[in-house]
């Protein structure tokens, strides 16, 4: 079984551990992305930026849902990052080149994962809060996923195929050579 290392535990994590902390502390960081940048540029109250989320699945009601649809945001938030993120660490178990360089392949996943929420997913979803073109707005949002999404994909890429890892307590196996005479 692979390991993978962060920085901020103690142990080598598991696979699917790693991948919940990455995206708990990179969607955390996008989180606060979006409530920055949207609060002070358009004054987006908090709870609107997670409802705006919400409204992806349930349409222009969530903005009348008060609470419970902003924590059904911050859930759909979540869960897509971690859905990115273990998208990226299959193709990494299928596509080792993806390691050599794990950052620049990492930011260009990032790039492609903007295209696909924005001009795919989104689309087809019940989200239309913003019409138009908004420049600042393009730029915040590509740059946030590129490097949000790409910085955790390149971290994992790193961490998941440097030498393989162990559990610090596991048993380890030593060989004694044979005396020489």
């Amino acid at each position: 079984m692979s390991f993978i290392n962060l920085p901020f535990i103690e142990r080598p994590s598991k696979p699917l551990t790693a991948l919940v902390v990455l995206a708990l502390a990179f969607g955390t960081l996008d989180l606060v992305d979006a409530l920055c940048f949207w609060g002070l540029s358009m004054d987006v109250e908090p709870i609107h930026i997670f409802q705006g989320i919400a409204s992806g699945l349930l349409g222009s009601s969530a903005f009348h849902g008060g609470v419970t649809v902003a924590v059904l945001g911050a859930l759909i938030h979540y869960t897509g990052y971690f859905l990115l993120l273990g998208l990226y660490y299959m193709a990494l178990r299928r596509f080792p080149v993806l390691a050599r360089q794990p950052y620049a392949y990492g930011l260009l996943y990032g790039l492609t994962t903007y295209l696909v929420v924005h001009y795919l997913i989104l689309p087809m979803s019940a989200y239309h809060i913003v019409t138009g073109f908004y420049l600042a707005g393009f730029v915040n949002s590509i740059l946030a996923q590129s490097i949000f999404v790409g910085i955790a994909s390149g971290f994992l890429a790193h961490e998941s195929h440097s030498k393989e890892k162990r559990p610090a307590d596991a048993p380890v196996e030593v060989q004694h050579a044979a005396p020489s005479r």
